[in-house]
């Protein structure tokens, strides 16, 4: 006996039926299961001929096909999977005895809501769906199984079209299921440098926190759409610096227009002198922050660590290289993580997570479950939850803008994150640099890059101008053995 098993993964449109396209509408009409949400799935079940399931797991589609699978290998095909019918033939809708027929055929479709390759949880089911097959196959190889995916309408294009707007050249994010503000620096992004960007949101509560989040965007607007499709279909404007009207909880997406976007910079270094200052408080000089963003060798996603970060030189300017870069700068002087939240703001960062604390205390904390003792109780809530969010997410790249004498100490306690971490520092006094030196002796660094940097300044002296000549600096760049 063949047992042939066609699976489905449909893109269902934002879930009214008449979105359905006619390809979806057939392949479900034909299915012997359903599987989805019941806001998804219940409008097209038909109990005479169907088992419709209410649910988001892929799993439970597989655990049904398998009960389906074991009933009819122990020819007992009159219970399925806790669903007693009259015989298999009530698998297929037809009237043959599958009792003596060489092959039964079982059509099951998962529905989702949009387009199953926009967002969708098509992909993850579809890759556990395919290792499930594989494994099947070496218990059950009279058991055949084919997988297949169509698409729907997404909710973007649908609220585009309804704006009567183009979306091919928008950027579009989701804040759906994500976490908000993790996600978030990517969205203001989009919309500081496109005049198009679209949102997917979660919730009544997405909105609120997106509305309050686009104030500083004096230029843009945004244009809401709630449970699209639907007869009770709402559209709405919001303008930058206005309140949200009365809203019921339910699926948003928004179309943000930005009139006046900027142009994206596409090289780093920023001139000193746009930097809020303050007397006493350090940066490092714009052309050696040249120098270690290079050497530093960012990339999209990466985790970068400044320790040391006083106004947030190297901090602003790997923070403004990209989004999706989350750049924890840990500086133990609260005045000047203020300084650098200042910045934050005029720059319009929110992919930095300042945290106060002595470097070493802030790593130690951040490696295992210990709590640091933040020093700054203004901030502390802040703080530790910057803190969790470093024992998520390790650092890739480390530039190491002050140590106090504890170079070995920091360098040591990266190293316990046992992983590939590329470091730059920067060393002026004799002492740093000798040490930096026996790290490398010692084979505690690998792949060493040093430099030694001497700028001279255009200066006026009298009715004439000289080049003034400031202190070498030593730029290292290394990677970090394992501990």
């Amino acid at each position: 006996m063949v047992i042939k098993i066609s699976i489905t993964l449909v893109g269902a449109g934002m879930g009214d039926p008449g979105c359905l396209t006619g390809e979806v509408r057939e392949k479900i009409n034909k299915a012997d299961m359903v599987f989805g949400a019941a806001r998804l799935s219940a409008p097209f079940s038909d109990v005479r001929t169907q088992k419709v399931v209410d649910t988001y797991r892929v799993n439970d589609m597989i655990e049904a096909l398998e009960g389906m699978i074991r009933c009819t290998e122990n020819d007992s095909a009159e219970q399925i999977n806790g669903d007693v019918t009259d015989s298999t033939k009530q698998i297929n809708g037809d009237t043959k005895d599958h009792s003596v027929t060489a092959e039964i055929i079982i059509n099951a479709v998962f529905i989702y809501s949009g387009d199953s390759g926009f967002y969708s949880g098509a992909e993850k089911a579809y890759l556990r769906l395919r290792e499930w097959t594989f494994s099947l196959k070496r218990e059950h190889p009279e058991v055949q199984v084919d997988i297949d995916i169509m698409p729907g309408i997404s909710s973007v294009s649908y609220l585009a079209a309804r704006l009567k707007v183009s979306w091919q050249d928008a950027e579009i994010l989701s804040l759906h299921g994500r976490d908000f503000e993790e996600t978030l620096p990517l969205v203001r992004d989009a919309v500081r440098y496109n005049d198009k960007t679209f949102v997917l949101l979660s919730g009544l509560e997405d909105v609120k926190k997106l509305v309050k989040n686009l104030k500083d965007f004096r230029d843009a607007e945004a244009f809401f759409g709630y449970r699209l499709s639907y007869e009770d279909e709402k559209l709405f404007r919001v303008g930058a610096g206005e309140g949200l009207p009365e809203l019921q909880e339910g699926l948003y997406t928004v179309f943000i227009r930005n009139y006046a976007p900027r142009t994206k910079q596409l090289s780093y270094g920023i001139p000193t002198d746009e930097y809020l200052r303050e007397e006493g408080v350090p940066i490092t000089k714009e052309e050696i922050r040249e120098i270690v963003l290079s050497k530093l060798r960012l990339f999209k996603g990466c985790t970068f660590y400044d320790i040391g970060s006083g106004t947030g030189g190297v901090t602003i300017d790997a923070a403004g290289i990209s989004p999706d870069i989350k750049v924890f700068a840990i500086e133990k002087k609260a005045d000047r993580v203020k300084l650098l939240r200042r910045n934050m703001d005029k720059f319009g960062l929110r992919n930095i997570y300042p945290v106060v604390g002595e470097a070493g205390e802030v790593l130690l904390a951040a490696g295992s479950d210990e709590v640091v003792n933040a020093g700054d109780q203004e901030n502390k809530l802040q703080d530790e939850t910057n803190i969790e969010l470093m024992k998520k997410n390790p650092p890739d790249r480390v530039f190491i803008g002050g140590t106090e004498g504890r170079l070995r100490d920091i360098i040591n306690l990266l190293r316990s994150y046992n992983r590939d971490i590329r470091v730059c520092m920067t060393a002026i006094t004799v002492e740093t640099k000798n040490e930096i030196m026996k790290l490398l002796d010692e084979g505690t660094v690998s792949e060493p890059d040093i430099v030694e940097v001497s700028i001279s300044r255009l200066a006026k002296l009298g009715g004439q101008h000289v080049m003034k000549k400031e202190n070498d600096i030593m730029v290292a760049a290394f990677n970090l053995t394992e501990d």
